[in-house]
């Protein structure tokens, strides 16, 4: 689906996108022309039915936003993250690879706190947000550093040659990553290609490391006092009126909130997202199928070669066999559960 370009403010200005972006940015900006709304990667639903905006995107017209993933440059589609999404909101697709940001970037962001079960206490230190150009709310990454994925930062900042199973989550060393990337002078650490989003990597993950993410403004209220990393208006140029009680980032822009929507969730597990979740994560299912096969032939190794010909677990073979099969169902469970590895 193809987006306008406005080539100069009066162009905005006389367009049904006017409203659009006075409620996100607070005005229409005089500069940065052309703008082209192809390069943006979120848009609000709410605020686009508000102001009568109707876009024509396949997944649109077919319903199916939520459950197809885009392969196509432009497509629109919904719950991006899978668990940091906010509701009423459509992403834009882009394909990657996908390039850093320079030093003292101001981008546009979102984030989404408690979207996820530990997801406050994972997040008690820096705040993980996603580039989303168009959500209306900037972060300047300041000192920034870039990695493929989350083991290569692992390797980097803690010498740990690492790489983490069942999608590269590595969630056990963030605070130390966090840590050792302020003490080095960082301001921010960028993740370009990242594959647990719903279809893949579709997206570019961001760590404010000065944030706390369990805020979903990034940084906690202490007495009367906030200071926060984001800014609102076009190109970041305001103050954010952030308030820290809602469930996602957000800024109060004139009599408007940005953001602040709660954690899309999904209605229902359809036989469709199943498949699209499995094909855009191989990788994942590769690791279980063969963690699996290689658990199975150590347990039987261990039944057949001690348990059997051990007198004493002979005779208590049953009581063995049970401690091994619920011994064997947590390191199961261990694995599956990839984002506390």
């Amino acid at each position: 689906m193809k987006l306008p370009i406005f080539k100069n403010k009066s162009e905005l200005e006389n367009s049904k996108w006017s409203k659009y972006f006075i409620h996100i940015y607070g005005e229409i900006p005089d500069s940065d022309y052309p703008i082209d709304l192809n390069t943006f990667w979120i848009l609000y639903t709410n605020i686009l039915e508000k102001y009568n905006i109707v876009l024509s995107d396949q997944c649109i017209k077919d319903k199916n936003c939520y459950t197809i993933c885009p392969k196509d440059e432009g497509s629109l589609y919904g719950n991006m993250s899978n668990v940091d999404d906010m509701n009423n909101t459509l992403w834009i697709y882009h394909k990657p690879p996908y390039k850093a940001f320079p030093d003292n970037s101001k981008i546009e962001v979102t984030h989404v706190s408690g979207g996820y079960p530990l997801q406050k206490s994972i997040e008690s230190s820096g705040s993980w947000m996603y580039y989303a150009k168009g959500s209306g709310m900037y972060f300047d990454t300041g000192k920034t550093i870039s990695f493929v994925d989350h083991s290569e930062s692992v390797k980097h900042f803690l010498d740990i040659d690492i790489s983490c199973p069942l999608r590269e989550e590595c969630v056990k060393y963030f605070s130390k990553i966090v840590d050792m990337a302020k003490n080095k002078g960082y301001d921010s650490i960028q993740y370009l290609k990242h594959y647990d989003m719903r279809c893949g990597d579709t997206a570019i993950e961001i760590i404010d490391l000065h944030g706390v993410g369990a805020f979903p403004c990034g940084n906690k209220t202490t007495g009367n006092k906030t200071e926060l990393n984001i800014k609102s208006g076009w190109l970041g140029k305001n103050e954010c009126i952030c308030d820290n009680h809602k469930q996602s980032v957000n800024c109060k822009i004139n009599d408007n909130i940005i953001g602040g929507i709660d954690a899309y969730k999904s209605k229902s597990w359809t036989d469709s997202q199943k498949v699209i979740y499995w094909e855009h994560h191989e990788p994942t299912l590769y690791h279980y199928i063969i963690s699996f096969i290689i658990y199975i032939i150590l347990v039987y190794i261990i039944y057949k070669y001690i348990i059997k010909k051990n007198k004493i677990f002979k005779k208590y073979i049953l009581l063995w066999t049970i401690l091994l099969i619920l011994f064997s169902m947590l390191i199961y469970l261990y694995l599956i559960l990839y984002r506390f590895q």
